[in-house]
Formats: structure tokens, C-alpha cells, sequence
């Protein structure tokens, strides 16, 4: 067989058409020229185009205005996307399967094998080619089925697989007339959706061929199919930010259809997080969804300052075969101990509480000025000497002793004529000693024009007499 492959196109109101690939590059669309023309509503003149190099098929999206879909999933205009064989495209309201030659040469039914079926009645004879297959969900196998009418007339057949979902299968046609002797081949694709409900195991399936004309003549081929187990996982941060205590927040989720255990681990660039985390080791049932909490705290606090900003990376690594590795990134904001707004405050007051405390000091001090000092007093104050007359005219020395005082006021009389009679007169001497107000004034007792009057015992006075000749 030459070539590069095959399409099947269904369209919703014909039976399916086989086109074969025989040249590296296939344009399909609705205009002609293409190679492939598809006159539908919904294909674009020029809509897409199939080409083979490096041992390989894709399938290009032309840039169409309703999109090329493969497998559900819409192609990228102008991006190429392998196709591996199995693939269902969608063009509008026309489905085609894609076969690669290989797969086309593989399941010629030319030589019997020991696991092929073989059954046959007075109506039809069905030979089944490898019936028994092993399959991933997401995977495809296939498998070939050959028909011989073994009637004398035409005759119709329908055909069926039960056992598994519907969308599992696509059978190349599911009603075929066949003229007498007729024999024809058809191909059915067997494609596990990869959802976590496929479950893994054995799944014993019926193939069922009936005549139309006699749904008594019915032939069942049983056979096996065995669905294999995947793996696969999504994680997604939640809380791309996260502060203080508040913790962050992932979730997992299992996409596989077999339990898997996943490892979560925190890591920064720095190394300046400590993380806690609520799990380190989850496993999973297929299908089941988690939430994974941590929280962080910086290995070293500091008292002001602004705040920081720090990243992180939540690893999560697959503890199966497979040993897959995902990380989602976050970040951490952390405030220093103390409020921003406190140095600010500091400087003042620091100064209030040594005003305060200067305050205090005076108030003590004043408080210990306000006690009574001590009276002055006079211990002694005479003439030197005291037993001798001295001359109208002449100096006096006059001794004193005081204690406490602060300041001293001497007074003495003036001296005036004797009066008549008399040879001698005497002269009066006054000595003040003051502790109030300080050095240098004088208090009312000593000074009379001071309005304010001293304290009790601020003030003392001795008198001397003398008499003078």
C-alpha cells in the first residue's frame, strides 16, 4: 500500500467516504481546487491543509473563520499539530478520522493469527482481526472487521459494539449493504475518553453483526479490552499573596484514573522563609481535588523599617513512574515589629520625657528652697576696747561674731554736744544680721523701705552702747 495515509469523512446525511492521502500536502475546503472539497456551510474556501515531512502527518488551521477542531480542542491558525492517527477532525458539520499508513498496513487481514475471530452462519460471515487490545485513555487502537454476505440476494447489516460508552467507539460505518458473495472490510476505532472516571481493567466487549432481513441470523464476537492506568495532575496557588499569619492556599487535583501520591515542598530564593505546611505528602484518589495550606514566617524579624516582599515556590513532585514536577509561585509580604510610624514619634518623645523629668528636678529643687533657713544670730559684737573713753572725733573699731547670716547692716548714732553740765555722752551701736532675701538686699527690719516683710527669725540685732567725751 502507498500512500500517506486515509481520511474517513462523515457527513450527517451520507454514509462514511474513504479518501486516501497520496500526495505530501492535501488542501481541504470548499472552494474548488482544493484537493478535498467539502461543500459545506461552515468550511471556508480555503479551510486547512494536511502535510507529511519528517515521517510524520500535521494538520494546519488556514486562518478559517469557524475553526479546525481535533478532538474538541480548536488548532491555533497557522500552527501546526501532529496527528499520530485515530484523531477526530472537525470541520464544520463533517467529521474525518485521520489513518496513517502504517496503521492501514497493520491491520490488513491477509494472514489469520491464532487471537483472531472467525464466525460465520447461512447469512454472513464476520472475521474479526485482533480483537483483543490494550489501551491508554487518550490513546486509540483499532481494530479490522471483514463481512462476506453469504446470501443469494442483497442484503443489509447492521452493526453494534456494546460494553463500553458509545463515545468510546467510532465505526467506520454502522450499516452496510452488501450484494451476493459481496465481501467488505471496515475499520472500528476504539478511543477511551482520559477522564479520571475511565477506569483501569478488563472490559469484556461484544461486537454484533445482524441481517436486516433476518435478525435471527445474528453474529456476536466477544472480546477483551484492557484499559490501561495514567497519571496526571494540576496544581494551582490560590492565594498568589499572603501576610502575617494568613496562610496560603493550593489546590491539587488528580487528573489521572489510579490514586497518585504527590510531595509538596516550600522553597525561596533566598532562604529567608520558614514554611509549615498542613500536608507534605497527599495521595489522591482518581479524580479527587485537595487543598494544601502553609504558612510562613521570615527567619529573621527586624523592628523598623519598611515592609518586605519575598517569593516563593511551591514544588509539587508526582511519586510515581512518571516522577513529574510542577511548581506554582507565590508571595509572602512581611511588616517589621514595631509600626512605621514609631521612630517618628521617638524623637519627640524622648525630648517630653527629659522636659518632664528637668521639671521634676526643679520642682524638687524649689521644693527643698522653700524649706525656713536656719536664724542668724549674733554671738558677740563690742568695741575693742570697751573700758576706754575716746575723743569726740575719733575712730571706733567695733569686733562682731554672726552666724548663719547672709548679709549685715551696722547702724550707730550720731554723735551731738553733751548736754549742759555734763562732760560725756553715749552713743548707741546696732549690728543686723540677715539670712533673707540673699546677699546684697536687705530685709524691712534692716532696710524700712522694703514693702515686703522678711519671714519670722530672718533677721537678728545686738546693740552696743558707748559713751563718748
Amino acid at each position: 500500500m502507498t500512500g500517506f495515509g486515509r481520511l474517513d469523512i462523515y457527513r450527517p446525511e451520507s454514509n462514511v467516504e474513504n479518501f486516501f492521502l497520496t500526495q505530501e500536502n492535501t488542501a481541504l475546503g470548499r472552494q474548488t481546487g482544493n484537493d478535498l472539497v467539502i461543500d459545506r456551510n461552515g468550511i471556508s474556501r480555503y479551510h486547512a491543509v494536511l502535510k507529511y515531512a519528517d515521517q510524520q502527518m500535521t494538520l494546519i488551521d488556514l486562518e478559517s473563520v469557524n475553526g479546525t477542531y481535533v478532538d474538541s480542542i480548536r488548532l491555533a491558525a497557522n500552527e501546526p499539530r501532529v496527528l499520530r492517527g485515530g484523531e477526530e477532525i472537525q470541520m464544520g458539520d463533517v467529521r474525518l478520522i485521520y489513518y496513517p499508513l502504517a496503521a492501514l498496513e497493520e491491520t490488513s487481514p491477509s494472514v489469520p493469527e491464532d487471537s483472531d475471530r472467525h464466525l460465520q452462519n447461512d447469512h454472513l460471515m464476520v472475521y474479526v482481526n485482533k480483537p483483543d487490545m490494550v489501551v491508554v485513555p487518550g490513546s486509540h487502537t483499532e481494530m479490522v472487521i471483514l463481512l462476506e454476505n453469504r446470501t443469494q440476494a442483497e442484503e443489509r447489516y447492521q452493526l453494534g459494539v456494546s460494553g463500553i460508552p458509545d463515545e468510546w467507539v467510532r465505526l467506520e460505518r454502522r450499516e452496510v449493504a452488501l450484494d451476493a458473495g459481496e465481501q467488505t472490510q471496515l475499520i472500528a476505532t476504539i478511543k477511551p475518553a482520559r477522564r479520571s472516571d475511565t477506569h483501569p481493567g478488563d472490559y469484556p466487549l461484544k461486537l454484533t453483526v445482524t441481517p436486516k432481513s433476518a435478525p435471527e441470523g445474528v453474529l456476536a464476537v466477544d472480546f477483551m479490552l484492557k484499559i490501561g492506568a495514567f497519571s496526571g495532575y494540576g496544581v494551582v496557588m490560590v492565594t498568589p499573596q499572603t501576610e502575617g499569619k494568613t496562610p496560603f492556599q493550593a489546590h491539587v487535583h488528580n487528573h489521572g484514573n489510579s490514586p497518585l501520591n504527590v510531595n509538596f515542598r516550600v522553597i525561596d530564593p533566598g532562604g529567608a522563609l520558614h514554611a509549615q505546611l498542613s500536608a507534605e505528602d497527599v495521595t489522591l484518589t482518581a479524580g479527587e481535588r485537595r487543598v494544601v495550606e502553609g504558612t510562613l514566617r521570615p527567619q529573621r524579624g527586624w523592628l523598623f523599617g519598611s515592609p518586605r516582599t519575598y517569593k516563593f515556590d511551591l514544588i509539587t513532585l508526582a511519586r510515581d513512574a512518571s516522577g513529574f514536577q510542577a511548581a506554582v509561585t507565590g508571595q509572602y509580604n512581611s511588616r517589621p515589629m514595631l509600626p512605621g510610624w514609631l521612630p517618628v514619634l521617638a524623637i519627640p518623645l524622648v525630648a517630653l520625657v527629659v522636659i518632664a523629668a528637668g521639671g521634676a528636678l526643679l520642682a524638687l529643687l524649689s521644693a527643698a528652697s522653700d524649706d525656713p533657713p536656719p536664724p542668724p544670730s549674733v554671738r558677740a559684737f563690742m568695741v575693742t576696747d570697751a573700758l576706754a573713753d575716746v575723743e569726740l572725733g575719733e575712730d571706733v573699731q567695733l569686733e562682731w561674731s554672726v552666724a548663719n547670716a547672709e548679709s549685715l547692716v551696722i547702724t550707730y548714732g550720731r554723735p551731738q554736744q553733751p548736754p549742759p553740765g555734763r562732760s560725756k555722752l553715749t552713743l548707741k551701736h546696732r549690728i543686723t544680721a540677715c539670712n533673707w532675701p540673699p546677699l546684697g538686699s536687705i530685709p524691712s527690719a534692716c532696710w524700712p523701705k522694703m514693702k515686703k516683710a522678711p519671714p519670722a527669725k530672718a533677721c537678728s540685732s545686738a546693740c552696743y552702747q558707748k559713751f563718748a567725751c
